[in-house]
């Protein structure tokens, strides 16, 4: 019966590892998928900018008298291009980051999972032998009675 008891506990504590890596896999899960739709909304800035920005080099290229009205917008636009730039390129990296680190996280809550359901395992044929012993046992006393 005790040994039933540890075996319940130990399915609880299975049950609880599972619900708290199904809650982190979904926290990183919606963090990744967070990161990766502000990616995509900065490479859409980043075509838009780089459209906007060989446009106005066009216009100066035309337009020898606007030459400095149109550079001062094409330096302002290549200053935002960077900076859109480098916090894609941040975001990317936190990106895989993130990723690295669920893959990490999986892995390793994997091996616990997998390291506890082997105990549970080899708990449970313990318990098993342990029964047949015991059965067998009774069986030879009652056959002795009979």
């Amino acid at each position: 019966a005790e040994a039933c008891e540890v075996n319940k506990a130990h399915l609880r504590q299975v049950a609880e590892l599972e619900v708290d890596l199904g809650s982190v896999r979904a926290q990183l899960v919606t963090s990744v998928k967070e990161s990766e739709e502000v990616e995509g909304r900065h490479q859409t800035r980043v075509a838009e900018l780089e459209g906007e920005l060989e446009s106005v080099k066009c216009e100066v290229n035309q337009r020898d008298s606007e030459v400095m009205t149109s550079g001062s917008r094409v330096d302002e636009l290549e200053g935002e291009l960077a900076s859109v730039r480098r916090d894609l390129e941040a975001r990317t990296e936190t990106s895989q980051q993130e990723r690295t680190q669920l893959v990490h996280l999986t892995d390793k809550l994997r091996g616990s999972h997998s390291l506890e359901v082997s105990k549970l395992q080899g708990d449970l044929e313990s318990m098993r032998a342990d029964l047949a012993s015991v059965t067998s046992k009774l069986e030879m006393a009652v056959e002795k009675r009979g």
